[in-house]
């Protein structure tokens, strides 16, 4: 019987051996592979590095999640020069004539605009949060190191007793005789802690580390050596905190803002090339009413020249000679009008640039000839039709409608936050030596091994913050309906606006082109009928104003129906942005037939 016990016990010691034995070799793998980790990762490196880490992540996320039917992509380095401010650096980017086309202007404006450089680093910086989260589900390593040195004293205490008895009396005396002995020690310590921790997406957290210690004793009677402790614990949550869908939710909302914002960026984009291309319309516009305002002052000089010398031939009274030079005054400052207003609206168009107002240049105005021969054409569908195209591929209503969806999954996490939690926890410590830590920098713990198997329960006795969470999460819901609601009704307004505005332009300039001709003619009619005195000044100065106003009204008719048509395929979510910032004419009948155009 004996016997039998004893085999049983060293059966069961030797399985317990074996199980310590392959979960030491367990832990040494892990441990290793979070060292390697941190040996390849952790390191100290250089800036340029860090930045080079950040940019390659941030750009590679960008781009993962960038969609065609956003754009065509376009750079988005941050870290791209700007132009010069020099005005003479500049002066050299320009033709010989000193012109600044339509393209150029607004490649320099993507390339040089302050705003344009925000959004893009808005975008960056969403990006990087991904970053951020996703290192949560990555293994996290950490290292601390310690050594240091220290002197102390040790005594010991001598006790000797001798015992006598006095002759004749009996008594015993004891005779105590104590002596310390003070001995100088020194000793070098050091340890290290070093594992890594880990989120998985069942929502568990694993934990690997691995403390040690090492003492070497100089002089003194202290034991010394090397002690080591081995450890992992693993938490799995059953109920609360449990399952892919709440423990990824961080990461899922962080995926989900990178693609709000490209499509904000994109969204961004549309809007920045419409403005751009309008305000050098508008600044080329008032070049040309600039122009037409020294037309006019000429002609009208050109008129009393004529004037004066029928008056001086006695073929026309003096007052309307007059009347043709208080005309030609009113000429005179029409023209200083325009040129003031020419000049504010450049330098206010050099801001948009981002270049000095004390920059010297011109718009080129064969842009503005060019559209004047622009041929009008129908839009090639209803407005109800441009009103479903818009509501299918504005970038902005589908980061609205998506963040419904956003607030509605958050009642789930918010409502999983109230339940009981309880947690499968294991946890293992295996020690080899057993050796002081020198002071108490990282604190090695002593101990035995350690295999530990449980579950942890927190009741939901109080779960006020995380009711309130829910009520919150609740309101977030119906607010993020309504602010859905609202935009599409903001949508459906721009759009039917932006029809009823391109419709009424395309109309106005169909009409003014025609009046621009005709009045055109009138005038050389009228002056030819003034050199033969058949008509009278009255008639010539109508005409001459009436030129005037017809020019002056169609170049705005051309250029509102240029940026019309851009509002209205901006409005409607079709704008198509080039790489370079410029912009292509969509196909609406094609665009129309879409229903997938939020990526």
């Amino acid at each position: 019987m004996l016997d039998q016990q004893s085999q049983m016990r060293m059966s069961l010691g030797g399985d317990g051996r074996t199980m310590k034995s392959l979960f030491q070799i367990i832990l040494s793998i892990l441990v290793l592979s979070g060292l390697c980790l941190l040996l390849t990762t952790g390191c100290e490196s250089t800036p340029e590095a860090y930045k080079a880490e950040a940019d390659h992540f941030a750009y590679n996320a960008i781009e993962a999640q960038w969609d065609r039917q956003f754009g065509l992509k376009t750079n988005l380095n941050i870290d791209e020069p700007r132009l010069s401010r020099e005005p003479e650096m500049i002066k050299t980017m320009l033709p010989e004539d000193g012109k600044m086309s339509l393209p150029m202007a607004v490649a320099i404006a993507t390339k040089n605009n302050r705003r344009y450089q925000t959004e893009k680093e808005n975008l960056y910086r969403v990006a990087l949060d991904l970053r951020l989260v996703r290192h949560i589900y990555e293994p996290n390593p950490f290292a601390v190191f310690g050594a240091g040195y220290t002197e102390f004293d040790s005594r010991d205490t001598d006790i000797t007793t001798e015992t006598a008895t006095i002759v004749g009396l009996g008594d015993v005396v004891t005779d105590v005789d104590e002596s310390t002995t003070v001995t100088e020690n020194s000793k070098w310590a050091g340890e290290a802690d070093v594992g890594f921790d880990m989120l998985l997406s069942t929502g568990a957290r694993i934990g690997v580390r691995l403390a040690m210690g090492y003492t070497d004793i100089i002089r003194g009677d202290i034991d010394d050596g090397f002690g080591q402790l081995l450890g992992i614990v693993i938490e799995q949550p059953l109920m609360r905190g449990a399952g892919r869908e709440i423990a990824l939710e961080q990461l899922t909302q962080a995926e989900r803002n990178v693609l709000y914002q490209i499509r904000t960026f994109n969204r961004f984009r549309q809007q920045f090339v419409v403005d751009v291309i309008s305000q050098y319309l508008r600044v080329v516009q008032l070049q040309d009413n600039l122009e037409n305002a020294r037309i006019n002052q000429e002609n009208l000089q050109d008129i009393y020249n004529k004037m004066k010398a029928l008056t001086e031939a006695l073929k026309m009274p003096a007052f309307e000679l007059e009347e043709a030079w208080q005309e030609n005054i009113d000429a005179q400052d029409r023209y200083a009008k325009a040129k003031r207003e020419y000049d504010q609206a450049l330098d206010e168009f050099k801001l948009v640039l981002a270049l000095p107002p004390q920059t010297e240049f011109q718009l080129d105005t064969t842009e503005l000839e060019r559209l004047r021969t622009y041929p009008t054409e129908e839009l090639g569908f209803p407005e109800q039709k441009a009103v479903e195209v818009a509501v299918q591929h504005r970038l902005d209503l589908a980061n609205a409608t998506d963040t419904v969806i956003d607030a509605e999954r958050k009642i789930h996490v918010a409502l999983d936050s109230i339940r009981t939690e309880l947690n499968l926890v294991g946890m293992a410590n295996s020690e080899v030596g057993e050796r002081e830590s020198f002071g108490t920098l990282l604190g090695v713990v002593r101990g035995e091994d350690t295999f530990r198997v449980g579950v942890e329960v927190d009741l939901p006795l109080d779960r006020l913050d995380e009711k309130n969470a829910y009520r919150n999460a609740l309101i977030d819901l119906e607010q993020a309906k309504r602010i859905e609601e609202e935009i599409q009704d903001t949508v459906v307004l721009e759009v039917r606006t932006a029809y009823r505005n391109l419709n009424e332009a395309n109309d106005r300039f169909r009409i003014q082109t025609e009046g621009y001709g005709l009045a055109n003619k009138r005038l050389e009619n009228t002056i030819l009928l003034l050199q033969y005195s058949k008509t009278g000044i009255r008639d010539v100065l109508r005409a001459q104003r009436d030129f005037y106003n017809a020019r002056l009204e169609s170049t705005d008719a051309i250029v509102d129906f240029t940026i019309a048509a851009m509002e209205f395929y901006r409005d409607t979510g079709l704008l198509q942005v080039l790489p370079d910032g410029m912009w292509q004419k969509p196909d609406t009948t094609a665009a129309a037939e879409n229903t997938d155009p939020k990526g």
